[in-house]
């Protein structure tokens, strides 16, 4: 999915992911703090390939702290 982020001047993001604000399902917040994260499987921890895994963007709120989860 593709995002686009407006910066705030507080260093928080308003994101539009598929043609939509995100806004917060637990506050209603619309300010966000974007990362990254791996999506870890046993196999390839196991084996060592943690770098093989998919990866997914995170957006979490400002206000309440929930976290979206996009996979990328």
């Amino acid at each position: 999915m593709d995002f686009q982020e407006v910066q705030q001047q507080d260093g928080s993001i308003e994101v539009i992911a598929g043609g939509k604000q995100l806004v917060c399902v637990v506050c209603g917040g619309t300010h966000f703090h974007e990362r990254n994260s791996l999506l870890n499987t046993r196999a390839a921890t196991f084996f060592r390939f943690d770098w093989a895994n998919k990866e997914a963007t995170n957006f979490i709120c400002t206000q309440c702290g929930y976290i979206f989860w996009f996979m990328t």
